[in-house]
């Protein structure tokens, strides 16, 4: 059924109103959808801001490592806000020094090679951030007044720098730099304050975790200076020394008891020390003794015997003290003892029989005397050996009459307030030895040694002692100091020319960290003793006025074939040790200096360096083994570069891959010197590297560094320290790998020369 459709009367000017008012709405409804848009779009991009600010804190602060922080910043900073060129200055003084540059080398002439520091009060853009505190934009630098131009950097034509800050002090800069006038916005400003507080934090960071592994180390060192002091004055005492806990088990037993008892501490820690040593008899009255000590009743002095190990038994005189705790609690129970058993032994067998005794002192001919030193301190000699008469030359008499003549006569005038020392001591109750002059009857000067031990005897005092001439031995003591004197002038000229060579030899290396175009190398070495065997070498091969890299075509000696720009790298270890070594190092690198940059291949250099050397080593049988590589590093027009490495007897390279692989380079060969290398030739290995790859070249005293269990560092745990270690810079390999090897062999001194070349592509 068809529907009726109403008219509608509209006149033109009706219909012409009413088409202009829908366009209107719907032109309305376009603005609205792209302002939704728009919302939309900045909304997204203030979303991919923040998870980029937090995916830059989130790597800054997941190492402690300052040096590693400053490299992140770098590479965090570039993602967040595009520039051409960026640079972390940190402060020193009124300076602002550059710790890390990037990007510079793409403008700057001498290929960003020096190190950069500003005066901040000279430099207006760090001045005015030093004094607001605030980022800077200048978005045309040749628009601004203050903006001060600096040789080779007219290239900036935009700049961004910011503040460091960690806890309200400014430590630093980070500058950002563009070639593009107006190319840093506003809204850049932002971005960079917050990245640079992140960053603050992760700097703040390191610097508490340096400072506390700082702390901690010293803080152990103590404690081990401390620990080792005490042991070394229990085990060096010559008192039997016993520390028990409040249960009454062993907890220390220096080595005077290791040496009384037949038993190691070992043996008896932790176990009762009535169980162990005491005869089945006392065991029971001792334990009460110890609970009643226990029970804060003051330490005593108390005999008892002990039973050695053998079975043997001995008599030990022990003293108690009490060790508490801070709350006052008895926590250990220090005994200090003396072995009585021998005095014991000679006190009954010089009761039992005197005369006997007599006869021993008269066939000896050491001078014996016995002394009574009544209550009251008065000394009556009872006993003079007839070798008085022999020793002095007067008689016995003038002696045994006068107990002073002895000190105020015969004693050196010199001496005898030292002797008088010693005769305190004795009426004291201790026991004294001495040396001392004597001046004989007829003048004549002698040195004698007495050598006394005091006895209670009632009220009274027993006084034993024996006088021995010991003037051959002290003439033999002078010319032996004499000749100690001697000894010691001689080894300190060894030792001046020791380092003297020391010195010669290390200055024959090249610096340890050249700067090269496309590589970033680090070498590092350290002999075991003054000097060593190890060496390292390099050379950086020279292009032609076309920029060509030209070297020896083997096929055709007279002719030169094109290469890319390549770099040699050379690794020795010589054979032996000391001064032999070092001798034939320096032959052997000046041999191959003197080589190096004839543009050999690996395999042929190798054997002309055999031939070189056999006059050096074919009389001490020493060699070198030696590992030389050359290697083209990528270019503009060549995405990777390539490897070439010959062996003569060295531990082989590894190629730390930019992907986590590690790869070793199997090339082997005889060592140089042997006089066979040339004859049977030396192999070649070519590998490709990629951009990021790092090449490790190193001396076996890497692989055969020792723990103090005796096991090698080996092949595997480089191999693992490598794939673990950082790839951004040769430097932080080589320190990650230097400190592999220090965890790993602790106290232990090395026994080898170590040398490590590494290599960034």
């Amino acid at each position: 059924m068809r529907k009726n459709i109403p008219s509608l009367d509209l006149t033109g000017e009706q219909l012409n109103q009413r088409l202009a008012e829908l366009e209107s709405l719907v032109k309305g409804y376009e603005q609205y959808e792209a302002e939704l848009e728009r919302r939309l779009t900045d909304e997204q991009q203030q979303r991919l801001q923040a998870e980029m600010l937090y995916q830059s804190g989130t790597t800054l602060t997941s190492t402690l490592d300052h040096s590693e922080i400053l490299d992140r910043i770098l590479d965090e900073v570039r993602h967040l806000i595009p520039h051409d060129a960026t640079s972390v200055m940190l402060i020193e003084a009124d300076e602002a020094r550059v710790f890390r540059r990037r990007g510079y080398a793409n403008f700057d002439s001498d290929n960003n090679a020096r190190v950069v520091s500003l005066k901040i009060a000279d430099t207006p853009t760090l001045r005015r951030i030093q004094e607001t505190g605030l980022p800077l934009v200048i978005p045309a630098v040749e628009q601004d007044a203050t903006w001060v131009e600096k040789p080779d950097a007219g290239w900036i034509k935009s700049y961004l720098g910011a503040p460091l800050y960690i806890q309200n002090r400014l430590i630093g800069f980070l500058n950002l730099n563009s070639a593009m006038p107006f190319h840093f916005k506003p809204d850049d400003v932002e971005r960079l304050q917050a990245f640079v507080s992140q960053a603050a934090i992760a700097l703040k960071n390191a610097r508490l975790y340096d400072q506390l592994r700082q702390e901690s180390i010293e803080r152990v060192r103590a404690l081990k200076r401390e620990r080792n002091f005490i042991s070394a004055v229990l085990d060096t005492a010559g008192a039997l020394v016993l520390v028990l806990n409040r249960h009454g088990r062993i907890v220390r037993f220096n080595r005077a008891c290791e040496q009384t008892t037949g038993y190691t501490f070992e043996e008896v820690r932790g176990k009762f020390w009535w169980d162990i040593f005491l005869p089945p008899e006392e065991i029971e009255p001792i334990k009460a003794e110890f609970e009643a000590l226990w029970l804060n009743q003051p330490p005593k002095r108390y005999e008892n015997e002990w039973v050695t190990k053998e079975g043997q038994r001995r008599l030990i005189s022990w003293s108690n003290t009490i060790l508490t705790d801070a709350k006052g609690a008895i926590e250990y129970i220090l005994n200090t003892g003396i072995d009585l058993t021998e005095r014991r032994q000679a006190e009954d067998a010089l009761q039992s029989s005197e005369e006997r005794f007599r006869e021993v002192v008269s066939s000896i001919s050491d001078h014996v005397y016995v002394t009574r030193v009544t209550a009251d301190g008065y000394p009556i000699n009872l006993y003079l050996s007839p070798h008085i008469i022999g020793l002095t030359g007067y008689p016995r008499e003038k002696f045994l009459d006068d107990w002073l003549f002895w000190p105020t006569q015969i004693i050196h005038p010199e001496d005898r307030a030292m002797a008088a020392v010693q005769a305190a001591k004795l009426m004291m109750g201790q026991n004294s030895e001495v040396e001392y002059r004597l001046v004989r009857a007829d003048g004549r000067t002698i040195w004698v040694r007495d050598s006394g031990r005091s006895q209670q005897d009632g009220s009274a005092r027993i006084i034993y002692g024996v006088v021995s001439d010991i003037t051959e031995r002290k003439q033999a003591e002078e010319q032996l100091k004499i000749t100690n004197k001697q000894l010691q002038e001689l080894t300190n000229r060894l030792q001046e020319e020791l380092t003297l060579a020391q010195k010669i030899q290390q200055s024959l290396l090249p610096i340890g960290h050249p700067s090269w175009s496309g590589l970033d190398m680090v070498c590092y070495t350290v002999p075991a003793r003054e000097v060593g065997g190890d060496f390292y070498a390099y050379h950086a091969f020279q292009k032609d006025e076309g920029g060509t890299l030209r070297v020896k075509d083997e096929a055709y000696p007279s002719a030169f074939i094109p290469q890319p720009s390549s770099f040699a790298i050379a690794v020795g270890d010589v054979s032996g040790k000391g001064m032999p070594a070092a001798l034939l190092m320096a032959a052997s690198l000046t041999a191959l200096q003197s080589i190096m940059g004839h543009s050999f291949r690996p395999s042929s250099l190798l054997a002309e360096l055999d031939l070189a050397l056999i006059p050096y080593t074919k009389t001490t049988l020493q060699n070198c083994a030696l590992c030389y590589a050359e290697i083209t590093p990528p270019g503009p027009n060549q995405p990777t570069g390539n490897l070439r490495v010959a062996n003569a007897g060295c531990v082989t390279p590894l190629i730390g891959r930019a992907d986590g692989r590690v790869e070793w380079v199997e090339v082997g060969g005889l060592p140089l010197g042997v006089g066979l290398g040339a004859d049977m030739g030396y192999t070649e290995a070519t590998f490709t590297l990629n951009p990021g790859d790092v090449i490790v070249f190193t001396s076996d005293g890497l692989i055969e560094a020792t723990n103090a269990a005796g096991e090698l560092f080996s092949f595997d745990r480089l191999e693992q320290a490598v794939a673990s270690g950082p790839k951004t810079r040769a430097a932080a390999m080589l320190a990650h790998l230097l400190a592999e090897v220090a965890r790993f062999t602790g106290d232990i001194e090395p026994h080898d020369d170590l040398t490590i070349v590494v290599v960034q592509v």
